[in-house]
């Protein structure tokens, strides 16, 4: 059974996130926690008296009720107040009859969507914006398909019935219910606004005459997908027709042509990624009887010879908060106070304690997947966040406790030392006496210097590194308030040709590492069996391509050292007044107690009692635990498989698929440490599942991320220019100089030259493109210009 705090933690997650909360009754052996012996809905119906009325955002009512009833199932209402509505197919009857429904009126956009306990799913959708009623329905007309909407409930993951469990199988955000499936909702006429109707084809024929043929280097992918785009949804024409009419009427007029599975790779896209307009927007209401547009609505929607509609630009997508409620109380508490008290989201003080908490426990506790895989509690994490956020602050909050124990080690380490200092006078002393007698017996053995624990480093060159784990195998964290600087310092004396990059990719992995000493090559190489060493920082997001590994011409190194990076790229907090809160001390007392105790669990010595090597104990899974690390896999698989090959994104899911391991294996010690499983328990549900749950905040904050598509500072100096050819609508073209004089500022665009990956930008989707030398142009330099895409609607941009 899932257990309590898991439950908890997805309640928490979804009041978060606006959808109101409701606690419902659980299945308990064989029945109901309601007890009634004749109860149909069995885990499903709630515990409060007022039932979805009580339904609830409110944190501390909602950990109440989970105090209250610690098994309870977890219900989400719908809703205009939620802002979504569920449709439901039930069981395997529910989902061929929703399989009928899209094939006759077009594929549900991809959404939110879960399994339910009988296998049957539950599809998550915005609420609709037009203020149409939309009420609760079982069995709609006829199928075996349920509605929940106002004043409705369903019941979400991870819960369970009797049959199974409930489980999310995407987890994106809610997208807008089509036309066609809220028609069928509300029982009303199924006719959208426009179909592919009689003519549809013929004017899309005559619409890609229109259309230039695609060049390879300028942008033939972005032109060929837009294309693609207005069959697909501009005339609402059916994948095969859209690709038989790339394929005879398009193709040949592209330099080089497509290959036939290219073509059908765009078409498979264009029809299932989102668009933002409905499908069938060329398809104008007043045809004038023979498939043809009348002109003033073909100006319109149907852009100009040779020009598409242009594409949106990326903007971020949103992400959930960090889920504190997977962690006891004593780490998650103070995590929370700590970001309080600095006006910061969690995250600037939960993803560098993520890396302090592990290194605390270092390679002391490992879980044992397998007899061959096994993963400790370390962590690679970057918060993304703008300049003047406070960064520096959080990151020393996450670390005090390190810090205090290090003062603590150095003390020790000074009167150790004391003492080595003179047990060496009194070994000289004995050496001179052995000497002065001839040098009979065995010579007298030196003490053995007292070496110096470390947990936090700054220093992150190679060398430094490997010397402080030679002394420390229970491995240690580097902290970066810039992890920018992190990166420029590897290979800083070899002029980027080193190994010290290789080195970290080796050490994320626990690999046996080997460093050259740079100074001291008599004494022979470092050799670091089992190297641990944590990496958590800091930085902007302009930065992150350094972090990718990119050079100045922007290639970036495909060696898997960005996929090995947890990102947290939360919303920053706005300014606010002081607020006058603090960490209170036992907060503080209580997160020092976990990281002690931690820094406390020894290693296992394993070979010769007289030189013994350390090694983790490993924990092994429960059988709850395999089931639920093998529903894991399944579901991190699928994702995966999901993604073209060449898509760099199946890094971050192989990366997240041990780090699941990881996190199990850091709650099992927290857990450990705060008294609440045995020394001998095994890692069970509870710990998988808090893992699956941070797994999936961040995957969704590297999402975030990735979609920035690195271009942090082009995408936003591309809004501003975009924001003043929408303020001037007579302006049809530009020149660099043009707009370098509306953007320019030393932060983001010193130069005219600084303008070329914005210009990049907007070529690439479709709002601009350059203007050719004019073939009767007197000889001398032309100042580049641009035109401006005439569909582009300006009166509507933001």
């Amino acid at each position: 059974m899932t257990t309590p705090n898991v439950r908890l933690a997805a309640a928490l997650d979804y009041a978060a996130r606006g959808w109101p909360v409701l606690a419902l009754h659980n299945p308990v052996d064989g029945g109901c926690s309601c007890r009634k012996s004749d109860c149909a809905q069995a885990g499903k119906h709630p515990r409060t008296a007022h039932g979805v009325k009580d339904a609830s955002t409110d944190a501390a009512t909602i950990r109440g009720w989970w105090v209250k009833w610690p098994d309870a199932n977890v219900g989400v209402a719908t809703g205009a107040a939620a802002g979504i509505l569920m449709v439901g197919p039930d069981g395997d009857a529910g989902l061929a009859d929703l399989a009928r429904l899209n094939d006759e009126h077009g594929p549900v956009p991809p959404t939110r969507r879960g399994r339910s306990g009988s296998g049957g799913a539950h599809l998550i959708f915005n609420w609709p914006a037009d203020g149409v009623p939309l009420t609760n329905r079982k069995n709609h007309r006829g199928l075996k398909i349920d509605v929940r909407g106002e004043g409705g409930y369903f019941v979400a993951p991870p819960s369970v019935n009797a049959t199974g469990a409930y489980a999310w199988t995407d987890t994106r955000d809610p997208a807008d219910a089509p036309a066609w499936l809220l028609a069928w909702v509300r029982g009303t006429s199924l006719k959208l606004t426009a179909t592919a109707g009689p003519g549809a084809e013929e004017r899309a024929r005559a619409y890609l005459k229109k259309c230039d043929g695609a060049v390879s280097g300028q942008d033939g992918h972005g032109r060929t997908f837009a294309v693609a785009r207005a069959l697909a949804w501009g005339f609402a024409l059916p994948d095969d027709v859209v690709l038989r009419l790339l394929r005879d009427d398009y193709n040949p007029r592209c330099t080089p042509p497509w290959s036939e599975p290219e073509l059908a790779h765009k078409v498979k896209d264009a029809a299932t990624k989102d668009y933002g307009k409905p499908r069938g927007y060329l398809l104008d209401a007043a045809d004038d009887g023979g498939g043809r547009a009348t002109n003033s609505t073909r100006s319109a929607v149907t852009p100009p010879p040779g020009w598409a509609p242009p594409v949106p630009l990326p903007t971020l997508p949103p992400v959930p908060p960090f889920p504190l409620a997977v962690f006891p109380p004593k780490v998650a508490d103070y995590w929370q106070a700590a970001a309080a008290a600095l006006a910061v989201p969690p995250e600037y003080v939960a993803a560098p304690g993520l890396a302090v908490v592990g290194a605390a426990a270092g390679r002391s506790r490992a879980a044992q997947i397998k007899s061959s895989w096994s993963e400790v509690p370390l962590f690679w994490t970057a918060v993304l966040a703008p300049p003047g956020s406070t960064k520096s602050a959080a990151l020393k909050m996450a670390r005090a406790p390190l810090l205090k124990a290090e003062r603590v080690w150095q003390r020790t380490y000074r009167g150790e030392l004391s003492v080595f200092d003179t047990e060496m006078d009194r070994h000289k002393s004995r050496l001179k006496e052995w000497r002065e007698q001839g040098c009979e017996g065995e010579p007298p053995s030196p003490p053995r210097r007292p070496t110096l624990r470390q947990a936090v480093l700054d220093d992150a060159t190679t060398e430094a590194v490997a010397r402080v784990l030679a002394d420390n195998e229970r491995g240690v964290v580097v902290l970066k308030d810039e992890l920018s600087g992190f990166v420029r310092g590897m290979d800083q004396y070899r002029g980027g040709r080193g190994a010290d990059r290789q080195f970290w990719l080796s050490a994320w992995a626990g690999a046996p590492a080997k460093v050259n000493r740079v100074k001291d090559h008599a004494a022979g190489p470092l050799v670091i069996p089992h190297p641990f060493a944590a990496v958590a920082g800091m930085m902007c997001p302009d930065s992150l391509a350094e972090l990718r590994g990119e050079n100045r011409h922007g290639d970036a190194a495909a060696d898997g050292f960005l996929d090995r990076f947890l990102f947290a790229y939360p919303d920053p907090c706005p300014a606010m007044k002081e607020s006058w809160r603090t960490v209170t001390p036992d907060q503080e007392a209580g997160y020092a107690d976990v990281v002690f105790d931690l820094l406390g669990l020894e290693l296992v010595p394993d070979g010769p009692a007289a030189d013994p090597e350390y090694r983790p104990h490993f924990v092994r899974l429960s059988h709850d635990g395999q089931l639920a690390w093998e529903e894991f896999t399944e579901m991190n698989s699928a994702r995966t498989n999901a993604l073209d090959e060449a898509d760099p994104f199946r890094g971050v899911l192989a990366k997240l698929r041990g780090y699941c391991a990881r996190f199990a294996a850091l709650l099992w010690s927290v857990r450990r440490v705060c008294g609440l499983v045995e020394e001998n328990a095994p890692i069970g549900v509870d710990e998988l599942a808090g893992g699956a749950v941070l797994v999936d905040y961040f995957e969704r904050h590297a999402g975030r991320a990735y979609g920035r598509k690195w271009l942090d500072r082009p995408g936003r100096v591309a809004r501003r220019l975009l924001a003043w050819l929408a303020r001037n609508p007579e302006r049809t073209a530009f020149t660099r100089t043009d707009a370098y004089q509306q953007v320019k500022d030393e932060r983001d665009v010193s130069s005219a030259a600084g303008l070329a990956t914005v210009f990049a930008l907007l070529v690439d989707h479709g709002y601009i493109r350059p203007v050719d030398r004019p073939e009767n142009a007197r000889p001398g330099p032309i100042p580049e210009t641009y035109e401006v895409n005439p569909s582009w609607n300006r009166r509507t941009w933001e």
